[in-house]
């Protein structure tokens, strides 16, 4: 590796941060779809308003690794359409693909975890602030043993 350039890189503002990943998504855009078409795709789906969105909506986890990205084995990619639809894409091919999957209440916390995290600087809900973040919380403490 060549350290030259890190103190510009270092040094740049927002826009320069922003411009430099707007080009690596542009320049890997065919890549990251073929990631994406080889996971199943389906549709979680919830009788109420319960999915939450960001300013990153796009959340990538995985369930035995901190970091995950597209091209990840076992990474979850999650999507929220509207606050009763979330688009899942995963490797559980075994189970059937292109299909409506009714929420179950317990993991609702899971997924919306899974979008706060990702998010930079805003959390969108249509419902009770309080509410969702106590939802978060407590999923998190559950998995993580008590750190958020």
């Amino acid at each position: 590796m060549d350290a030259q350039g890190w103190r510009e890189f270092h040094s740049w503002g927002k826009n320069e941060h922003d411009k430099l990943f707007v080009d690596i998504v542009r320049s890997e855009a065919i890549s990251i779809a073929e990631m994406l078409m080889k996971k199943r795709w389906s549709v979680v789906f919830a009788e109420t308003d319960t999915f939450v969105t960001s300013d990153r909506p796009v959340a990538i986890q995985h369930l035995s690794r901190e970091t995950a990205g597209f091209g990840t084995p076992d990474g979850i990619v999650s999507f929220p359409l509207g606050p009763r639809r979330l688009l899942v894409m995963d490797d559980m091919h075994h189970e059937p693909e292109n299909q409506y999957y009714p929420l179950q209440q317990t993991n609702a916390g899971a997924f919306n975890l899974g979008i706060w995290r990702n998010g930079s600087r805003f959390m969108i809900t249509g419902r009770p602030v309080p509410d969702v973040l106590t939802e978060i919380c407590d999923c998190a403490e559950a998995y993580e043993g008590g750190s958020a």
